[in-house]
């Protein structure tokens, strides 16, 4: 887990500790990079500056990008015309 560190970080890290409790290999040799706040209820949470992460990720060969899924809805889109889904 070196180098993995804040809130955006809790999903790999939730995905680092599982594959250690269960000895399952989750990235089945796949360079695997991820992003996304952990919630309580087991959901993954929103992060921000995605499109930096994504770069930086794929630039140290990362194949497989995990990211919370945010959808925008239309009365968040009316709040907010920048506001845009992680994809």
């Amino acid at each position: 887990m070196e180098g993995i560190g804040g809130p955006s970080a809790g999903l790999m890290m939730t995905l680092a500790i599982y594959q250690q409790v269960t000895g399952f290999n989750l990235r089945q040799g796949q360079k695997v990079a991820g992003t996304g706040t952990m919630n309580a209820d087991g959901s993954v949470g929103d992060i921000g500056g995605i499109d930096k992460k994504v770069v930086s990720s794929s630039k140290a060969g990362a194949k497989i990008f995990f990211a919370p899924n945010n959808p925008v809805s239309k009365a968040e889109k009316e709040y907010d015309k920048n506001a845009k889904t992680n994809y």
